[in-house]
């Protein structure tokens, strides 16, 4: 890999604005929040160097955005030339000067839309950007290796690293996985690949099960390792996602709307995890049940979880399962004793008429029934 380092000025950038392409590796556009939108903007206009925007030339004329995009996408919507910014396209400049007052000197643009800049428009425009151009690559990943590489100062997430990778399991968490309705109907936030990662960890856990009949830790490393042992699907592995497909459809054919109360991404996976069992059990029609079981489940962790020292003590044991919820949620211990929890609680509602485990003593101790839980929401 050579490079060749050149300046851009931002008004060269708009004339290449049809040009620039972003490869599927990097980062969703709109990850900056506004803050930081204006910040750039603000040291541009006090001349500060700003860092490097790398591009790779394709045969086409066209640059791939290798790093970037984050700047490229601020300058564009503070311009009002940025339509996929949905929130901020044409934001108002904030000037903010963490060291000393210097207010005096931007107090005619503070607060202003580029169209009201007047002769500031052409600072800006004139604004040179260093580009570094990449030439002579070896391999198209190697570009994906030098995104992740220039991340380094920055903090990627688990799932905007994994998004940077390439192979078989990788495409098909991040364009068909993460399409199933299950994913679609779970409350997680699309922001960020956080749907993707979940995908990624009941692949992983999915995966694991069948070639070790055992859970998996899923920090990014371990998501990490899985994804390369997977960059090249055998026949046994297709046949086997589209098992996990039929497996993920069964919930949310059971589930329907009540996905959205699945709002946690270690529950997402427990409840993957779980159902998984039941048809490998060939319990597929208690399915149903489970259903059930797990929305009153849930009530009763949101009715008594929050009365912290004032919970009933019959319902203690909730806490348990809820620190193996919030603490290191993806280590195999955790996995295994949430998946344990599941198992007791739900047996013992299946059996016992639809209790919670707890029910009984509550009533006992307090002479009524758990209706308070019924008047929860989800």
């Amino acid at each position: 890999m050579k490079t060749l380092h050149d300046y851009w000025t931002i008004k060269k950038l708009t004339e290449n604005i049809n040009k620039i392409e972003f490869p599927e590796f990097q980062r969703e556009p709109t990850v900056w929040n506004l803050d930081k939108k204006q910040r750039l903007i603000d040291s541009i206009l006090r001349g500060f160097d700003i860092s490097a925007i790398y591009f790779f030339r394709k045969k086409n004329g066209c640059f791939d955005c290798i790093d970037g995009r984050q700047r490229i996408n601020a300058i564009f919507s503070y311009l009002g030339i940025n339509g996929s910014d949905e929130d901020h396209n044409g934001f108002n400049l904030r000037i903010e000067n963490e060291i000393y007052d210097d207010k005096g000197h931007f107090e005619d643009i503070d607060s202003k839309r580029f169209d009201r800049l007047g002769e500031w428009q052409k600072k800006i425009y004139a604004f040179k950007l260093n580009i570094v151009f990449i030439t002579d690559i070896e391999d198209d990943e190697e570009l994906n290796l030098l995104f992740l590489r220039l991340q380094i100062a920055s903090v990627l997430n688990a799932g905007e690293k994994l998004h940077a990778m390439t192979g078989d399991i990788r495409n098909w968490v991040f364009h068909d996985l993460v399409t199933y309705d299950f994913f679609q109907g779970i409350k997680i936030p699309e922001r960020r690949y956080a749907r993707e990662q979940v995908a990624a960890q009941i692949a992983l856990n999915a995966f694991s099960k069948r070639d070790n009949t055992t859970f998996k830790r899923s920090r990014y490393i371990d998501m990490q390792v899985f994804f390369k042992q997977y960059s090249k699907f055998q026949p046994s592995d297709k046949s086997f996602i589209n098992e996990v497909r039929r497996r993920l459809n069964l919930i949310s054919k059971h589930f329907g709307a009540k996905l959205k109360y699945i709002s946690n991404r270690a529950l997402a996976v427990s409840v993957y995890l779980f159902v998984n069992d039941l048809i490998e059990q060939k319990k597929e029609k208690e399915i149903k049940i489970f259903v059930e079981f797990f929305v009153k489940f849930l009530k009763t962790l949101k009715w008594q979880i929050p009365k912290g020292v004032k919970m009933h003590p019959a319902y203690h044991d909730l806490l348990k399962f809820q620190t193996n919820i919030t603490q290191a949620a993806g280590e195999k211990t955790a996995l295994e004793k949430r998946h344990d929890f599941l198992g007791h609680y739900f047996y013992y509602y299946k059996d016992n008429g639809g209790l919670i485990v707890g029910d009984l003593e509550y009533k006992k101790n307090t002479k009524k029934n758990p209706t308070e839980r019924d008047k929860i929401r989800l």
